[in-house]
């Protein structure tokens, strides 16, 4: 109960930044509560801590957190998932920094502490404005070569960025996508029932499926996480449809990674990755066995072969 009120909060309120801190102590006691109730790294005097928030011309308040330990030798940029947020990627953080990266991530707009209406967009490209604006912020700091992660509609997230950015230099090391989405599981059907539904509805109840085979962490998900949404808003459904019909032709040679579990009942893996395979000329796979949806989120033998396959 302490942390949902600290949530609602940081939600609401104007955002609690803080720089290079080296110590819990030195943050708000709002933020100090989300870094601990997520168990995510905290400030000590070999990781230094930063956080604050940018504004785009679709989001007032986007929320970023970075984490720098003393010797970096790359910067990590993380791109969460639809209805995931930062505190939900402690393990993939702590990964990162064990392999000497620096890491920064942010809570997409309408998830996590960031602001906007709960789950929703209006517009894909929103979420390229939000990943442009963290691009621009980290230009402001020493430069370190650029690795970026992406989970699910992250994953989606980036290779937009690499299509739209494909004439230019790529400012990325190496790309890794977790369970990239391009079509979610039943969208043949769903897409339809969508265009009926739409006139009469504005959401529909959500269900929180078994995405990971670590028990505690679906329990986790939908019960004690206070930044959770019950509703899907059918604007995202429809923004997510426009998405598709473009993203479909769209073709890029950037080198990629992709990692996909094999019991994956979110997005439509198989025909995803026909797909990728065939307008990515330059993406590898790596296929987990027995591995779900959420795989940042999986249990700890799954876990170590999702990241045993990350290319940096």
């Amino acid at each position: 109960m302490h942390y949902t009120a600290a949530a609602q909060r940081l939600q609401s309120d104007a955002w609690h930044s803080i720089e290079l801190a080296d110590q819990n102590d030195q943050l708000h006691p709002d933020l100090a509560a989300h870094v601990h109730y997520f168990s995510l790294p905290q400030p000590a005097p070999g990781l230094l801590f930063s956080s604050g928030s940018l504004q785009t011309a679709a989001t007032k308040k986007l929320g970023w957190y970075r984490w720098q330990p003393l010797r970096p030798k790359y910067r990590a940029v993380v791109v969460h998932g639809y209805m995931d947020h930062t505190g939900l990627y402690g393990h993939l953080i702590r990964e990162l920094l064990a392999r000497d990266c620096e890491v920064l991530c942010f809570d997409l707009p309408g998830h996590g502490l960031s602001s906007g209406e709960r789950a929703s967009i209006d517009d894909f490209q929103h979420y390229q404005l939000a990943l442009r604006a963290i691009l621009e912020l980290q230009k402001g700091w020493p430069s370190l070569p650029l690795v970026a992660f992406g989970q699910s509609t992250g994953g989606a997230i980036l290779l937009q960025h690499l299509v739209e950015n494909s004439a230019t230099p790529s400012p990325w090391l190496a790309v890794n996508l977790f369970a990239p989405l391009f079509e979610p599981a039943r969208w043949r059907f769903n897409r339809h029932l969508l265009r009926w539904l739409s006139p009469w509805l504005t959401s529909i109840p959500r269900k929180f499926k078994a995405n990971s085979s670590d028990t505690q962490f679906n329990r986790f998900l939908s019960s004690a996480d206070p930044l959770q949404t019950r509703v899907i808003p059918l604007q995202w459904l429809k923004a997510m449809a426009n998405w598709i019909a473009v993203f479909q032709h769209h073709q890029c040679d950037h080198p990629l990674h992709i990692i996909q579990g094999n019991r994956d009942n979110t997005v439509a893996w198989r025909s995803n990755l026909e797909h990728f395979q065939s307008h990515f000329s330059a993406a590898s796979i790596t296929l987990i066995d027995g591995a779900g949806h959420q795989l940042v989120n999986e249990s700890d033998a799954l876990r170590r072969q999702i990241f045993a396959a990350i290319k940096i």
